[in-house]
């Protein structure tokens, strides 16, 4: 399925609203927030941003990361210690209706 074939058809799924849809150059880590559930940290080989999935805004930021105890910290979302996951792939967010 191409690229276009697959977002015409996440449009479709009943009861989902589709936000947003891009590529990470370089991705590494990926975090969502515990304190802001609608914010998600991703870190990749050239920089950090945060996305709100309820918009699709997409936000530089300023992040330290441990990746042997898979944690971060980011400036946007201070006081937090965010759990990383990762490696290689692409984010496709879809929000329930």
């Amino acid at each position: 399925m191409r690229y276009i074939e697959t977002i015409e058809t996440l449009k479709s799924i009943p009861g989902w609203e589709f936000v947003t849809s891009f590529s990470v150059g370089g991705f590494e880590w990926l975090a969502f927030s515990e304190k802001c559930p609608t914010k998600l940290l991703i870190i990749s080989s050239q920089k950090a941003t945060i996305v709100d999935v309820d918009t699709g805004t997409i936000n530089d930021c300023n992040v330290e990361y441990d990746e042997d105890e898979l944690i971060a910290y980011c400036d946007t979302l201070p006081d937090e210690e965010l759990q990383i996951v990762g490696q290689y792939g692409g984010i496709i967010i879809l929000r329930r209706m």
